[in-house]
């Protein structure tokens, strides 16, 4: 049987993540001054181009606080603090966006609801505020081109907000100096690392995997 291995293609000492600042900029009449304070929110973990895309919102990722012993994305707060109402009902959809309300399918596994939330936070974000947005599991049930360029900007912006790369890494890296692992896996080891990662940050397994290849973190070999 052929062991198929990982390389984990990307690593930084966890000491690189604890120089992450945040700039607050106070200012008044009279004088402008930078303080350099030390970042304990969720914004940590994203780049510019990404907070970018929250606008006028941007200052909500500066609000949601960052839990070492519980690292996943809190994305109902996300939502909250977005001023959206979330509602679990029973429906034939993933989830629902409509005034300022996101519905969310009751009988979904909690992961796919929390990338449910994720999806519609990006359709309010990216996309027309005024517009309904249904989602659905597959790309294929859209009938239009713009229609499935939407869904998958969405799907690409919740694939961000509850997996940023940097918490990736920072997740990766210790998880690595835990088990005393090089960064060559067996797939006996990736399986694994995968399973205890995605549970940390309470997403699927597999989407966890699609977004460490496409942010090319791991490379078969």
């Amino acid at each position: 049987m052929q062991v198929v291995k990982y390389r984990i293609l990307i690593l930084f000492n966890y000491f690189t993540f604890m120089y992450l600042y945040c700039y607050t900029y106070l200012e008044n009449r009279f004088l402008s001054e930078v303080y350099i304070i030390m970042d304990k929110t969720i914004s940590q973990f994203y780049d510019s181009d990404f907070i970018i895309k929250f606008e006028s919102h941007a200052t909500v990722l500066y609000e949601v606080n960052f839990d070492e012993t519980k690292p996943e994305i809190d994305v109902k707060e996300i939502a909250n603090k977005l001023g959206f109402n979330i509602k679990y009902v029973f429906m034939e959809k993933s989830g629902k966006l409509e005034d300022g309300i996101i519905k969310v399918n009751l009988l979904d596994h909690e992961v796919r609801q929390r990338f449910t939330i994720a999806h519609e936070i990006g359709h309010f974000l990216l996309h027309d505020h005024n517009e309904v947005m249904y989602r659905d599991v597959s790309l294929q049930s859209y009938k239009s081109i713009v229609e499935r360029i939407k869904e998958r900007e969405a799907n690409e912006f919740a694939a961000e907000l509850l997996m940023p790369k940097r918490l990736l890494i920072k997740l990766i890296n210790e998880y690595l100096e835990e088990n005393n692992w090089d960064s060559l896996l067996d797939d006996i080891q990736f399986e694994t690392l995968l399973k205890d990662i995605s549970k940390k940050l309470n997403v699927s397994k597999s989407s966890l995997e699609f977004r460490l290849q496409n942010l090319g973190v791991i490379k078969g070999e």
